[in-house]
């Protein structure tokens, strides 16, 4: 029992080393800074796996990575959210929210590089017990959360592509009836986002299923004004 006990001590010791690092990926002071994080806890996760004798397992490794990764993405829930995205639809500031969308997708991108970098130092270091665990074990739930910020930077920039139509002007002896037509469009995509709008959830919750059919509707929707735009420039053109 006391055996039981000390070894259990000793495991809790090396999960320690880590706490600090933890707190700070928690609370960034700045969350494009976060990505500077990343070097010092994946050097102190490579020296648990060097000299613990309870985390130097596949298993382990992947959750001590699995909770980095859910860490980064809470920070990240915390830069920009769904509603903050509507907000600065709503305030046609979408440039904000687009900048704050490449913010994470440059943050979670560093994350896998760094691991990267770290398992080949893993492999070198520890032939006998190299890193070999597939990357979707790793990282499932971020890869998610990265396609799923990819899908929100698409909207947010097709919308403010499409609010530009607004002073779009055409000329010949059609245009008067084209930019009809280009308003027509606009009404139309205002009343594609207003719906998507409408949605009950945060579109930047992974878990949140009910995203996939709602984005597919709005992206298919989109498509076809889309088509509907080109046809009217081809008038114009022509006239």
């Amino acid at each position: 029992m006391f055996a039981a006990r000390a070894e259990a001590n000793d495991n809790l010791k090396y999960l320690r080393t880590l706490e600090s690092w933890f707190g700070k990926l928690g609370n960034p002071s700045e969350f494009k800074e976060l990505d500077q994080l990343f070097r010092p806890i994946l050097h102190v996760v490579l020296l648990i796996w060097k000299n613990s004798r309870y985390y130097n397992s596949p298993a382990r490794l992947v959750v001590l990575v699995r909770m980095i990764c859910n860490a980064v993405i809470n920070a990240a829930l915390k830069h920009v959210n769904g509603g903050a995205v509507f907000e600065a639809i709503e305030s046609a500031s979408e440039g904000q929210a687009i900048a704050q969308l490449q913010d994470v997708l440059g943050v979670c991108e560093a994350l896998k590089r760094t691991y990267d970098d770290y398992k080949a130092t893993a492999n070198a270091e520890c032939p006998d017990n190299p890193w070999r665990i597939q990357s979707n074990a790793l990282f499932l739930r971020l890869d998610a959360f990265v396609e799923r910020c990819h899908d929100v930077l698409e909207m947010t920039e097709a919308i403010q592509k499409f609010r530009k139509l607004e002073k779009v002007e055409i000329g010949g002896s059609k245009g008067a009836a084209l930019e009809a037509a280009v308003l027509a469009i606009r009404a139309d995509f205002d009343a594609a986002v207003n719906a998507f709008k409408e949605v009950k959830y945060d579109i930047l919750q992974v878990e949140e299923a009910s995203f996939d059919d709602d984005y597919y509707a709005l992206r298919t929707a989109f498509r076809e004004l889309e088509r509907r735009l080109a046809a009217i420039l081809t008038q114009g053109f022509e006239s």
